[in-house]
């Protein structure tokens, strides 16, 4: 279960990491429509969600992370994977 309690530094945190993977996220994934751009950013932000929740608060970390989960990779299939 995901926390929804987070002090405010947390969340500074959590939402610097979303700030920062955002833009290669969308940019790798080219959401064209922006049906397709919410429910990227909801998959970022439920990623996010995700790590914090198992006490990862580490804004570059997060960012490398999902990075690694949300960006599909040239001639690879779309990587499905939610969660580290």
């Amino acid at each position: 279960m995901l926390s929804s309690h987070y002090d405010p530094e947390q969340l500074a945190k959590l939402t610097a990491a979303f700030d920062q993977a955002w833009p290669r996220v969308l940019l790798a994934n080219g959401a064209s429509t922006r049906a397709e751009w919410e429910t990227l950013r909801q998959r970022l932000a439920d990623y996010i969600l995700t790590c914090a929740s198992r006490g990862e608060f580490d804004p570059d970390m997060l960012t490398e992370q999902a990075k690694r989960v949300l960006v599909k990779r040239e001639g690879a299939a779309p990587n499905s994977q939610h969660a580290a």
